[in-house]
């Protein structure tokens, strides 16, 4: 009786199976397939993140202007109760100017809670610092856990570095407890920056934190703030202190440094504060989690991603093509400085 021999591409030889080194390779294939989609992947998201952080930026835009409508000026960057109380009886000069705008964002209920608690004496009772407003987060920073009810977008004030200036001594749109009008706003509406990101903590990331206790000699040379900064890497150096809570903590605290950004450093760049850490002078840099740099709302409602490489050239460093000392990121800030700006330059 003649039987079939097995079929098999080797005389001689049968196999059942793959081996340990056929299965080996086909799982560092998979792998690095995955590796070569996961930006393919994450990419979409982010634009889908940008153009929702876009959508907030706008929506703070048609507030400032509905809120000029109403009452004829932009609302100011801090407010809170009348100069005679002090900042332990009360909020004087506490609450930022995003409250204000509530009633513009469809929350006008949260709006009037707020008020109603204005009235008790100690603001850091105040039950309303667990109030959260998502038109106020950036969505890419909420992928980050983080404590409190931080913003992502604060108020531009130019390219000053007294946080809480004098009305006269204010450069952008806003300045402490001053109210511009549009009329104000000479470089034209579609050249100045009104509002713009600030990002959250995220360990030692300098766009979420502040080099607290710096010295004097900053606001002459902003360019000395680079020095907080670890020279290989987007972060703070480990020995530089830092604010106990960082930017934007609470979206509601109209503190120094927490919902306003200066146009000295570039976006990304770090934060420094003068001789403290809270409701001091110093430089407070936009900033995000987009990669390169971060979006800012203009005076005419329109919105632009700026370039962390974006000219921000300082007034050591020599003569500028503008009058700006601080080049166009400083120009931009600025609400009458009779720049000359292309939009080539940004």
């Amino acid at each position: 009786m003649i039987t079939n021999a097995p079929r098999t591409c080797f005389p001689g030889r049968s196999r059942s199976g793959y081996s340990w080194v056929e299965v080996l390779a086909v799982i560092v294939i998979l792998l690095l397939l995955f590796a070569l989609l996961m930006p393919g992947l994450s990419h979409p998201r982010e634009a889908s993140y940008r153009m929702r952080c876009v959508s907030h930026l706008k929506q703070l835009g048609l507030a400032l202007h509905n809120y000029h409508d109403m009452y004829r000026t932009f609302p100011p960057a801090i407010m809170g109760h009348s100069i005679d109380r002090t900042l332990e009886e009360g909020n004087f000069e506490r609450m930022s100017g995003l409250v204000l705008l509530l009633p513009y964002l469809e929350q006008a209920n949260l709006y009037e809670q707020v008020m109603e608690m204005q009235k008790q004496e100690d603001r850091f009772q105040l039950s309303w610092h667990n109030l959260k407003v998502e038109q106020l987060r950036c969505p890419t920073a909420s992928r980050f856990v983080h404590r409190g009810n931080p913003t992502s977008y604060a108020f531009c004030i130019g390219d000053s570095v007294q946080i809480l200036p004098e009305p006269s001594q204010a450069t952008g749109a806003f300045g402490g407890s001053l109210a511009r009008k549009f009329s104000e706003f000479t470089d034209g509406t579609s050249n100045t920056i009104v509002m713009g990101e600030v990002a959250i903590p995220r360990g030692l990331a300098l766009q979420g934190q502040i080099a607290i206790d710096q010295p004097r000699a900053m606001l002459n040379d902003p360019r000395l703030c680079w020095q907080t900064r670890d020279s290989k890497t987007p972060y703070y150096l480990p020995k530089v202190a830092l604010h106990p809570q960082g930017r934007g903590w609470l979206w509601e605290d109209g503190i120094a440094g927490m919902p306003m950004f200066n146009t000295l450093l570039p976006p990304n760049a770090p934060s420094c504060a003068v001789g403290g850490s809270d409701g001091v002078d110093g430089i407070y840099s936009a900033g995000s989690y987009h990669v390169g740099g971060s979006q800012v709302l203009f005076a005419d409602g329109s919105c632009r991603f700026i370039a962390e490489n974006i000219n921000a050239k300082q007034k050591s460093d020599g003569a500028s093509r503008n009058r700006n000392p601080y080049g166009v990121w400083g120009a931009l800030g600025t609400v009458a400085g009779e720049e000359e700006l292309e939009n080539a330059d940004y």
